[in-house]
């Protein structure tokens, strides 16, 4: 990744999942039903190979955000971890100063 980056560099990325899982299934332990097909159920239907290739600054702002961009906490999630922190602080310094003299 980092030297495709570096060397700008582009990378084929398909529509859809192209894995198939093995052991999902009817003939599966633990995972008998398929919740979404995969290409060993689907196939892959005709390839057409482009004449020439472009970048997609559209497909590299969903995939940055849906891959590689850590979530924005929530505003009230950042105040809850802030007042457990100071929270903890003041629970510490308490048993410190009554607890263990």
């Amino acid at each position: 990744m980092y030297a495709c980056l570096a060397n700008s560099g582009l990378t084929a990325l398909p529509n859809r999942n192209l894995v198939s899982n093995v052991g999902f299934g009817p003939d599966g332990t633990h995972t008998t039903s398929v919740a979404e097909p995969t290409v060993a159920y689907q196939g892959l239907g005709d390839l057409m190979h482009p004449s020439f290739v472009l970048r997609d600054p559209t497909a590299d702002r969903y995939t940055y955000s849906s891959v590689f961009a850590r979530p924005k906490a929530s505003r009230s999630a950042a105040i809850v971890a802030r007042l457990t922190r100071k929270y903890t602080a003041i629970k510490e310094l308490a048993i410190r100063r009554f607890c263990c003299k």
